[in-house]
């Protein structure tokens, strides 16, 4: 890796930035990081989303951009609109359109606000992010996570997903070296959703891990 370059990193969708602690505990410290956060108390549309990444990132610097999870869409959204000197782009357990959007549909029905007030259970953080063999230190991370961010800004963008569909900003990425990491295990995220980028990435080059969802977070190493 060129440590010219500099590397972005861009949240999933708590927008927080805190779970890429792990992954920075191994890039090294040569390489200079950006992480990109979005607000955790204003609920914001797609495009504000973008918006707010699209100001934090400069344009005199070449750069290599990390996507995880939602970060893809809206990443895919960005080049799309805006101009930077992008080296490489890594997607990261991500999609270009709503994953499970009649799952997702459902979400309109249920009180999410509520819910997210509540502590999540460690069986279903294992079973749906990190993994069944998770440390208690990872688990806490990842609840401190959700916890940063106001209920209502994460039950928007939970909401947000059901409409999501970025299949016609690949045009952006024509002349720009890509890689995708698959988690082998990831219950989020559907095999398939590596499909369109595969169908529109001429020469991406593709990692899959076995793994969780939150691959960077369960197996820092291997991804990096």
């Amino acid at each position: 890796m060129n440590y010219d370059h500099l590397l972005v990193l861009v949240p999933g969708l708590d927008g927080t930035g805190e779970l890429f602690k792990p992954i920075l505990k191994i890039i090294p410290k040569e390489l200079n990081t950006l992480i990109i956060r979005y607000p955790k108390n204003k609920i914001l549309t797609f495009k504000e989303i973008v918006e707010v990444a699209k100001k934090q990132i400069p344009e005199n610097k070449s750069i290599i951009i990390l996507a995880e999870s939602f970060a893809g869409p809206v990443v895919l959204n960005l080049l799309k609109n805006y101009k930077f000197d992008v080296k490489k782009v890594i997607f990261c357990s991500t999609f270009s359109v709503s994953p499970r959007k009649k799952l997702l549909t459902l979400l309109k029905a249920i009180p999410l606000n509520s819910l997210l007030h509540l502590s999540i259970p460690n069986y279903l953080l294992k079973t749906f992010c990190v993994g069944k063999d998770a440390s208690t230190e990872l688990l806490d991370l990842v609840r401190e996570a959700i916890k940063i961010v106001k209920p209502a800004v994460l039950a928007s963008r939970l909401r947000m997903l059901v409409d999501i569909d970025e299949r016609n900003s690949f045009n952006s990425l024509s002349n720009i070296d890509c890689c995708y990491i698959q988690a082998l295990d990831d219950k989020l995220i559907p095999n398939q959703s590596i499909d369109d980028f595969i169908k529109n990435i001429p020469n991406l080059n593709i990692k899959r891990i076995e793994g969780p969802h939150f691959i960077l977070q369960a197996k820092p190493n291997e991804c990096w």
